[in-house]
């Protein structure tokens, strides 16, 4: 059975940037750790989104980038 390539993150430091959860879009960082919340706009209709992070962000959900 062949070994498998050991779970590192790409950079020894624990921040949003680093998670597997994070999914980029333009400059902003969604985290999809968690199902999106439901959002009131500012015309009273109810939208849902991922919360935004910033990169530098750090949280106690944190789970590393694979290798791949």
């Amino acid at each position: 059975m062949a070994s498998r390539k050991p779970k590192i993150p790409l950079e020894p430091v624990a921040t949003c940037g680093n998670c597997r959860h994070i999914r980029p879009a333009g400059d902003l960082l969604y985290c999809h750790r968690y199902p999106p919340t439901a959002i009131r706009g500012d015309d009273g209709a109810m939208y849902s989104e991922f919360p935004i992070v910033q990169a530098t962000d750090t949280c106690g959900e944190f789970a590393a980038k694979l290798n791949s």
